[in-house]
């Protein structure tokens, strides 16, 4: 009798619907992945598409180099893993990324080291909403401070301008001397010199902040709906 060899093919992946997204900044991509025997590995990786964004306000210079985001696939945990159709569900809300135009691209991997990838998929990255006025704010200006550093002394200018009347935009005396104490590291850190982890370390209070304002509303608007109805 006469044994055949028969070639065993790359695998290949491909998005099959369009992008979901929720208020909270939670993203879902289906795709569908196929191999002649069986796909054992994933990942994606989302970069900076440099050439369709709009290069103006704090966004004008150059951005702070960064790798893309690369993140694993999903795999079934049962059944044929020939072909298959799975979500990528991920949140990057907090990511220098989030609501910016990005490239989307997906690889998978058979059991013989075999590669396919997707064609590139340009896509703006989901991230949280936010619509209270000044947690928008807020969320610009560390946008501005992690695209780059050197945007530090603008972004103070600007949160002292859009809080120079704290009654307008505060609802306690709580978060004005929050915003107080995050305008004056701002300023420490850029008098001297901005590292990575004080850029951190800013990112993250003026996120939690906003995020305070943010669903502090929400909760006011509840307590004060359910006042109305009694």
């Amino acid at each position: 009798f006469n044994v055949i060899s028969i070639p065993d093919a790359a695998p290949s992946v491909s998005i099959s619907a369009k992008l979901e997204s929720k208020a909270d900044g939670e993203m879902s991509q289906a795709f569908y992945a196929r191999d002649d025997h069986a796909i054992v590995a994933g990942t994606g990786a989302v970069a900076l598409d440099l050439p369709a964004m709009q290069r103006q306000y704090g966004l004008a210079m150059e951005p702070e180099p960064r790798d893309p985001i690369a993140v694993d696939l999903p795999m079934p945990i049962t059944g044929d893993r020939a072909g298959f159709e799975e979500r990528l569900i991920e949140n990057f809300s907090e990511h220098p990324f989030a609501n910016l135009p990005v490239v989307l691209e997906l690889t998978v991997e058979d059991d013989m080291g075999q590669t396919g990838k997707s064609s590139e998929i340009q896509m703006v990255l989901p991230g949280r909403r936010f619509f209270d006025p000044m947690a928008a704010s807020l969320i610009e200006m560390r946008r501005d401070i992690l695209w780059n550093r050197e945007n530090a002394p603008r972004v103070a200018q600007i949160l002292r301008a859009v809080s120079y009347r704290p009654q307008d935009v505060f609802h306690t005396d709580t978060d004005y001397l929050r915003l107080r104490f995050i305008l004056r590291r701002l300023e420490t850190f850029t008098s001297y010199g901005m590292s990575d982890a004080q850029q951190d370390e800013l990112s993250q209070a003026l996120w939690d902040f906003a995020v305070r304002l943010e669903d502090g509303d929400v909760a006011g608007a509840l307590a004060r709906m359910q006042q109305a109805q009694e």
